[in-house]
């Protein structure tokens, strides 16, 4: 089952993710496959290129990391340890936001991976994000909770 697709910023590579753990990256030039992700031990839930496309955010039910394209490797020193479920960058690429069983929204920094907001008010697991095209706001999702708390999207307006 595949549970993201992702185009990089510049077309030339397709990466696909999903319950087996895998992440596959084809080059969409002649659809060869350029190589596999085979780095989480969970199943992958969500995956989003950087701007620049030179990272991979990988979200998946064990946690959250980000691939470095140019190395090949996992960037070291981040793992935050959330079951995530959906994974997205800003449009500038200077933030990183994820989210997901526990329902809170989360957001780094990209370039130190610090922390900077813990936002709550979902009721139930948030399992989208989306930033508006200008970075203003981010909009998350969450899917249906118990009885009395149906979906809900929540408008967040960062500075």
């Amino acid at each position: 089952q595949i549970n993201a697709i992702s185009f990089s910023p510049d077309n030339l590579l397709l990466a696909a993710a999903g319950q087996d753990e895998i992440v596959y990256i084809w080059n969409t030039s002649d659809w060869s496959e350029k190589y596999i992700v085979e780095d989480s031990d969970t199943p992958i839930l969500d995956i989003d290129f950087s701007p620049d496309g030179k990272f991979l955010a990988i979200a998946e039910a064990g946690g959250l990391h980000v691939w470095d394209m140019e190395k090949g490797i996992r960037v070291p020193n981040f793992n935050p340890q959330y079951k995530e479920f959906a994974v997205a960058y800003s449009p500038d690429g200077s933030l990183l936001v994820a989210a997901g069983n526990d329902r809170h929204v989360r957001i780094w920094r990209t370039d130190t991976f610090e922390l900077v907001a813990d936002l709550t008010g979902h009721k139930a697991r948030v399992v989208s994000l989306d930033f508006s095209p200008d970075g203003q706001f981010l909009a998350s999702g969450a899917e249906y909770g118990e009885a009395d708390y149906p979906p809900s999207v929540i408008l967040w307006g960062l500075p």
